[in-house]
């Protein structure tokens, strides 16, 4: 991971402004003295090509959690400052713009799809603030791209972001579909971000047994688990990403301080992750139904989260089912531990920035690192 962000850090490091100056900004019509937004997606907005809108923030947040997660581990504030950047940048251009309305899938930043930008961006951007908070916090600085200098962070800003985009996920899209489990990582993460104890445990129930006419809850989720073995009833592609977003928020929910309860037999939908293996013929083809694709891989980062939940509960068969998944993985070359996970230009939000560091052996290690020898304080996504 520090290899992977080395030439971004050294960039900030030399012209925190230049460097912040990559993002997809837009100039403001209010004068040099407004802080530029972002261009959106989808929308009318000229200036840069529209494939360099669609990765360019996504690019920055993913290199912010990165280097999050590393200050995280090291306490090494350069890691801190480049993510708090980035995430000042983020935050003062979104709050100088409106989303869109529609309930249909209206969003912010992509106008006429918010089921995208809520896997591209409203996932990500909630995780800049969980690492980086507790920095900020001590009265750390921020670079203005106003006025060039470092400027004190605005929690009020951010929270006005991830409240947005936490209403975002809950008034709009649809339901009886894959579309709420897509947005659901966006939701939680949002609203595990609020600073308010009431706000957060409010808005909770709208991930976990709440539904509305735009989202469904995990309780409903978990009803299409009812009989061990189940899967999501969907084409191959769609139902086994329902079941590796599901079992994250299972384990995300479950890993906080307190854990939440959620509804019973939400363990089937982790098992469920397994069940799909069975849908493969020997030649590597799978079972093709719908629009789902002749061939699949296997979820390594979504066995190494059900082994972890599976440890952390005490669920001897989960451990033993995705221990065994993992080793297989391992030992036919198909699966490298301490190799982490490149940084992605599509929907995908995510959930583990890197694979697990330990090295590959038989039994293999819950994905739970050591805290960093320093203290810290952990904000609301990451309580454990």
């Amino acid at each position: 991971m520090k290899a992977r962000v080395a030439d971004f850090i050294a960039k900030h490091q030399a012209d925190p402004d230049t460097f912040l100056r990559g993002l997809p900004l837009v100039k403001n019509i209010a004068g040099p003295s407004a802080h530029p937004t972002l261009a959106l997606v989808g929308g009318n907005q000229a200036g840069e090509a529209e494939s360099g809108r669609r990765s360019g923030l996504q690019r920055f947040l993913l290199i912010g959690i990165d280097c999050g997660v590393l200050y995280f581990l090291t306490q090494d504030e350069s890691y801190a400052r480049c993510s708090a950047d980035i995430l000042h940048a983020a935050v003062e251009a979104l709050v100088l713009m409106k989303p869109n309305e529609s309930v249909g899938n209206g969003g912010w930043i992509y106008p006429g799809d918010h089921l995208y930008e809520a896997r591209a961006l409203g996932a990500q951007i909630p995780l800049l603030y969980d690492f980086v908070s507790s920095y900020l916090r001590t009265g750390a600085k921020v670079h203005d791209l106003v006025t060039r200098q470092p400027v004190a962070f605005n929690f009020e800003h951010a929270q006005h972001v991830f409240r947005t985009y936490a209403r975002l996920a809950i008034e709009h899209g649809i339901i009886d579909a894959n579309w709420p489990v897509l947005e659901m990582p966006s939701l939680a993460h949002n609203v595990l971000a609020l600073d308010d104890p009431a706000e957060r445990t409010r808005l909770l129930a709208y991930v976990t047994h709440q539904d509305t006419p735009h989202q469904d809850s995990l309780k409903k989720i978990v009803a299409e688990y009812a009989k061990p073995g189940a899967v999501w009833p969907e084409s191959l592609q769609y139902s086994s990403g329902v079941s590796s977003l599901a079992t994250y928020m299972v384990a995300l929910l479950r890993r906080q301080t307190p854990a939440l309860e959620l509804p019973a037999g939400y363990a089937n939908i982790t098992l469920s992750l397994a069940r799909l293996r069975d849908f493969r013929f020997p030649n590597g083809e799978n079972i093709r139904f719908g629009d789902g694709p002749r061939r699949s891989g296997d979820g390594y980062d979504s066995y190494e989260i059900a082994y972890a939940l599976g440890g952390r509960e005490g669920d001897a068969n989960l451990q033993s089912t995705f221990g065994a998944l993992i080793d297989l993985g391992v030992e036919t070359g198909n699966y490298r531990r301490d190799n982490p996970r490149g940084h992605t230009s599509g929907a995908s939000a995510p959930s583990r920035p890197s694979s697990n560091p330990s090295p590959a052996r038989k039994n293999p290690a819950p994905c739970n690192p050591s805290p960093p020898s320093a203290p810290r304080t952990p904000s609301p996504v990451s309580k454990s």
